[in-house]
């Protein structure tokens, strides 16, 4: 596999992964919350690295005007801005 067909699956892997994150979102939820509904049985130190993917697809979502953040409670939550 060339470097090029390699970056092309990788980002097709990390759209799959920002989509399955934005389907999660049917209430609103907080990163930690998207993480345990996204990414089950991870370690601690996993969930550290999967907290950091959750937080960078939320904002790169974000930006995509597919969600948006709010302050509740002194936490921040996300929801999706259309179905």
């Amino acid at each position: 596999m060339s470097h090029w067909e390699r970056h092309g699956h990788q980002r097709s892997t990390i759209e799959r992964q920002i989509e399955r994150v934005e389907r999660t979102l049917d209430e609103p939820a907080t990163p930690a919350e998207t993480l345990d509904a996204v990414f089950t049985n991870l370690s601690d130190v996993h969930r550290a690295l999967g907290i950091c993917k959750v937080i960078g697809y939320l904002d790169i979502l974000e930006r995509r005007e597919r969600v948006r953040a709010d302050e509740r409670d002194g936490r921040i939550v996300y929801e999706r801005t259309s179905e």
